[in-house]
């Protein structure tokens, strides 16, 4: 069963992985449908202000979060290579699955093998 949350995708999230997740009942804002360029700052702030976990590719963009000390409901880094748009789905949807009290203030890796949670305030203080 996947979860009902709210998942803000920066621009580096592909249109169809987006497409495909919404089909499947995932609540999802993307930047990539906006014809307007925004910073890596903004998108952290809109992911805040919508309660939204933030989702990226770009590990910076997370790392900027946790080294600026951003308030942030959640951040999930897609470490993987985007093989096919299946596979970026299948990747996700196994994240979604997993509990809200799994997900709420962490930062998640999601890597080939694994998913990987940890405290996004024990991340903000080293």
């Amino acid at each position: 069963m996947i979860r009902r949350f709210k998942i803000i995708a920066d621009a580096n999230v592909p249109l169809l992985a987006v497409r495909r997740l919404r089909e499947e009942g995932v609540h999802l804002l993307s930047f990539v449908e906006t014809d307007r360029i925004v910073t890596d700052d903004e998108i952290i702030n809109f992911a805040h202000r919508e309660k939204g976990y933030l989702m990226t590719f770009d590990r910076d963009v997370a790392d900027l979060v946790v080294r600026n000390n951003y308030k942030a409901e959640a951040v999930i880094v897609l470490a993987f290579q985007p093989r096919s748009v299946e596979y970026i789905v299948d990747r996700i949807k196994k994240v979604l699955k997993l509990s809200k009290s799994n997900l709420d203030k962490s930062y998640v890796i999601v890597d080939e093998k694994r998913i990987t949670i940890r405290n996004l305030k024990a991340e903000n203080s080293t």
